[in-house]
């Protein structure tokens, strides 16, 4: 996903590669499905998801943290200073989302509809970049993983913390099964169980 592979699977790769500098990294970005059976077919042998997929055949899955989701405001709306929003209160808002199929549309079109509104969706934007620089521009609102946020808010934007429902995303790992797994890869699975582990300790 966008925030995983900008934002916090280069912060793992670099400190796993301080203690292990030998080590090759082949990276891959894909869609949703595309990763879940790349690592099926053996293609892959560790994806990096969120939200964790179901329990299926031939992987298995570990949680390696949850992210918070929160609103992404123009400076300028009416909500824009207050401490924490219900999602029913931006019912009458547009909406700036990640195409119909991306993860986190799907996310916040539930969170929505659980809400008892199906939100107007105005612009859509197939990266992070793009949503952020649309309700920069003041042409809508989003809902965005709060660590895609952790180095900068865009300008004239701000994020407000969701408190009903307190929509989260857990992240986490999926490996084969039905392979073993090298053991450089055993190394860094165990790693980043151990790096997010302490990360979330870190921040509480």
């Amino acid at each position: 996903s966008a925030s995983l592979a900008s934002y916090i699977l280069p912060t793992a790769i670099f400190y796993f590669r301080k203690q292990y500098p030998d080590v090759k990294f082949v990276l891959n970005q894909g869609s949703y499905s595309e990763l879940i059976e790349a690592v099926k077919r053996g293609e892959i042998n560790i994806a990096i998801l969120g939200p964790l997929p179901a329990e299926q055949e031939k992987i298995k899955s570990s949680i390696l943290f949850t992210e918070d989701i929160v609103a992404l405001l123009p400076s300028n709306h009416p909500l824009a200073r207050r401490s924490s929003i219900k999602l029913i209160e931006l019912r009458d808002d547009s909406f700036v989302l990640f195409p119909k199929g991306f993860i986190l549309h799907d996310l916040i079109m539930e969170g929505c509809l659980q809400r008892g509104f199906k939100p107007t969706v105005s612009f859509e934007g197939k990266d992070l970049d793009a949503i952020k620089g649309l309700v920069s521009a003041g042409l809508g609102v989003t809902l965005i993983p709060e660590v895609t946020l952790v180095d900068c808010l865009p300008r004239a934007t701000v994020k407000v913390p969701i408190v009903e429902p307190s929509l989260k995303r857990s992240v986490g790992a999926i490996i084969p099964t039905e392979r073993e797994l090298l053991p450089t890869e055993k190394l860094f699975h165990q790693f980043i169980k151990d790096f997010f582990m302490r990360l979330e300790i870190y921040q509480k």
